[in-house]
């Protein structure tokens, strides 16, 4: 697929884009597909923004639970001790809160552990409530 044009607000084509999405909008591209002979319209869109001053350091950690955009979480059970050790030299961090290894997302590609990732809206495990259906 290929880029055909970069429409900046206010450039003929972008009048509709603008009047649905207004100030938020960046820019618009319009991209050729030449297998499905389809052109593509998409959109640049501001959805956040926040303070900053020139020549500071942007933080890299700055989520609840302290990591970084890359890093992921992943379970790793206390019967697998070579998996664990495999994580640790990997640079896994333990988080006993999530009961997870927080671990950058190449290195669990690398491991091959991808099935393991444990998302944050996943409940966290709580080892003082059992499972009454397991016995």
């Amino acid at each position: 697929m290929r880029i055909g044009k970069t429409l900046k607000p206010g450039r003929p084509g972008t009048a509709r884009w603008v009047k649905r999405f207004g100030d938020r909008l960046i820019a618009t591209r319009y991209r050729y597909d030449p297998d499905r002979q389809t052109r593509y319209t998409t959109v640049e869109l501001v959805v956040d923004a926040c303070p900053w001053r020139p020549g500071t350091r942007l933080a890299l950690r700055t989520d609840e639970y302290d990591l970084t955009p890359e890093s992921v979480f992943v379970r790793v059970s206390y019967t697998e001790p070579e998996l664990r050790a495999r994580v640790k030299a990997a640079g896994g961090r333990w988080h006993p809160e999530r009961k997870a290894w927080e671990l950058p997302f190449t290195e669990v590609a690398r491991l091959g552990i991808r099935d393991r990732i444990q998302f944050l809206t996943d409940p966290v495990p709580n080892p003082q409530v059992r499972d009454k259906t397991a016995s």
